[in-house]
């Protein structure tokens, strides 16, 4: 079984970001400017 994508919704998503890629190892696909 794999995973395509998951969509997760954040309040901070800065440190969001730095969790899931920096901690769990997640690439980042996709991110929109601010």
């Amino acid at each position: 079984m794999r995973i395509n994508y998951v969509i997760v919704f954040v309040s901070e998503m800065k440190r969001s970001v730095l969790f899931y890629r920096d901690i769990l190892g997640l690439p980042l696909k996709f991110e929109s400017p601010e």
